[in-house]
């Protein structure tokens, strides 16, 4: 990738297959739906742009994540919230790269984007009902042709978040709330402009502190 890798923490990239779906969305010749993400094992940060846009899977995915909610951020992106149950989690790993898939008006689904983190995150294995909650910031091209959507199955409501909250306050064992935030500021979401050329690339210096120091509850890690 670029020569200022080192102060990055995480990269998103564009396929070209989501660049075919985004230049349709601006001219209303389809919609979209995003559909899952794949959680992979496999370090791809130091792959160059063209190699990960012409993408079509990730290798040594360890589990599937749920979409829990999509909300339009302006006309152009959207945020995609990801549900990582780690209940799912077939054992203990390092996250290293995100693939979120996306369907097309014809039912065509595709590997829209891929996430790539310059520092894993882990992943532990947990009967007890914890979850752990990303967000990805998109180019979509068009925000209007994107189905928003919400699954309640998978968010963490504020009834859950309060009795975790309470229990914690009364023994040193009880749940924990963390979050995980892999949002990026709109000035860091590549403009549509660039999403037909082979240069797409979005960048958030942010990711990783977010993925380890914050301490809202926005997007939620939740121990039960």
């Amino acid at each position: 990738m670029a020569s200022n890798d080192e102060q990055r923490s995480a990269t998103t990239i564009l396929t070209t297959a989501a660049q075919s779906i985004a230049a349709r969305l601006i001219a209303n010749e389809t919609t979209a739906k995003f559909t899952k993400a794949e959680i992979s094992t496999t370090n791809l940060f130091n792959q160059s742009v063209t190699e990960l846009q012409v993408l079509t899977s990730l290798d040594n995915v360890q589990q599937t994540a749920d979409i829990n909610t999509v909300t339009v951020i302006n006309n152009n992106t959207v945020n995609v919230n990801v549900a990582i149950d780690q209940t799912k989690a077939p054992n203990n790993y390092q996250m290293n790269s995100v693939g979120l898939f996306a369907v097309d008006g014809d039912g065509k689904e595709v590997l829209y984007s891929v996430t790539v983190l310059k520092d894993p995150v882990y992943i532990h294995q947990d009967a007890m009902g914890s979850a752990l909650g990303i967000d990805l910031e998109t180019v979509v091209g068009q925000a209007s042709n994107v189905e928003i959507s919400v699954n309640p199955a998978g968010a963490v409501t504020s009834e859950i978040l309060k009795a975790a909250l309470a229990d914690y306050v009364k023994t040193d064992d009880s749940t924990v709330v963390h979050t995980a935030d892999m949002r990026k500021p709109a000035s860091d979401v590549a403009g549509i402009e660039e999403v037909s050329t082979l240069q797409t690339q979005v960048d958030n210096s942010a990711v990783g502190a977010n993925l380890v120091a914050q301490s809202d509850l926005k997007g939620g890690y939740l121990d039960r």
